[in-house]
């Protein structure tokens, strides 16, 4: 814990990033998040009106599926792009660049370097990918917990 008192550089750029971090965390961040409460609700009334109208039950999953489908949807294209296309498209770059290690190869040294670096941007990309869509889910998930807390109190 002294360290960060005897580092200059590490006490500069913690403080820095704290005042970063306190200005991006303003009230355009917590209307988000008040905006997706606000139209949970709104989404929760209209179901609730729909019901009686058809004499069903009202159904709160279906309110929230109504009310996050679009944010669920991009997660689901980046993991199926990170799985389908980058996670499968890595053992096919390990493939060919295992070509030119084999007995009279015609493949060439310029072609095992291309093979090799795409093998690391596969990797990059699909590390960088997996880390925002775990973020994203995490972030939906608890805009619909905080909107399913304010349906249930609502009452």
């Amino acid at each position: 814990s002294n360290y960060y008192y005897t580092d200059p550089f590490q006490k500069f750029f913690i403080s820095k990033c704290f005042i970063l971090l306190t200005q991006l965390s303003d009230d355009n961040h917590e209307m988000n998040w008040l905006h997706g409460v606000l139209i949970v609700i709104e989404r929760w009334r209209i179901e609730l009106e729909n019901s009686k109208k058809h004499r069903g039950e009202p159904s709160l999953l279906r309110t929230i599926f109504r009310t996050f489908w679009w944010e669920y949807t991009i997660l689901a294209l980046i993991q199926i792009l990170n799985e389908f296309v980058i996670r499968l498209g890595t053992p096919i770059l390990l493939g060919g660049l295992l070509r030119y290690f084999k007995k009279n190869t015609t493949e060439t040294y310029e072609t095992a370097l291309l093979y090799a670096a795409g093998i690391c941007v596969a990797t990059a990309v699909n590390v960088v990918s997996m880390n925002h869509a775990l973020f994203g889910a995490f972030h939906v998930g608890g805009r619909v917990r905080v909107a399913t807390c304010s349906v249930v109190y609502r009452k």
